[in-house]
């Protein structure tokens, strides 16, 4: 095996125990959601997008429309979300998130944020710039490969990176 595949491979060996010390902890925060995983899901991509019609929920999340109208319907009823009339174009219902749906997404991904900053703090400066270097070139190979995302792929990318979602979501709409 040459160099570049034993690299490949010792990676590949210390990606789940890195993501498994990042996530210590953090399991309790997301049990304690009462929702389904599609209502997860859904206000996830919600929260990323900020507006979304329900056609554009059921191809991202790839269910029905009908089935979004109910998973929107029990987000609605929890306070997570709310519809309103499309100011463009009245035909168009947008559901957005609420105050109260930002605030639960936030604080799910609030844990990794800190567990991360705090896992940083412990490397020398030099130390940080590789991870940068190596975080960056991931990040420039990823979004080689993949172009630019479509919405169906802001589903998957909410839960890794809220961050990247909103700017890709804008992409998206535009």
């Amino acid at each position: 095996m040459d160099a570049r595949a034993t690299l490949t491979e010792r990676i590949l060996e210390l990606h789940p125990t890195f993501f498994r010390c990042l996530l210590a902890g953090q399991t309790s925060a997301w049990l304690t959601v009462d929702l389904t995983m599609p209502q997860l899901k859904a206000l996830l991509v919600v929260v990323g997008v900020g507006r979304a019609t329900g056609g554009q929920l059921a191809k991202g999340l790839g269910v029905s429309l009908s089935t979004v109208t109910g998973i929107v319907d029990r987000l609605a009823s929890h306070g997570f979300v709310s519809r309103a009339e499309d100011p463009e174009d009245r035909r168009i219902t947008r559901v957005e998130a609420t105050a109260t749906g930002r605030q639960l997404v936030q604080q799910l991904y609030a844990y990794r944020r800190e567990r991360l900053r705090r896992l940083l703090d412990r490397l020398e400066l030099d130390q940080l710039r590789t991870v940068e270097s190596a975080i960056e070139h991931l990040t420039a190979a990823a979004a080689h490969e993949d172009g630019v995302a479509g919405f169906h792929e802001l589903v998957t990318q909410a839960v890794a990176s809220p961050a990247t979602v909103g700017a890709l979501a804008q992409e998206v709409a535009s």
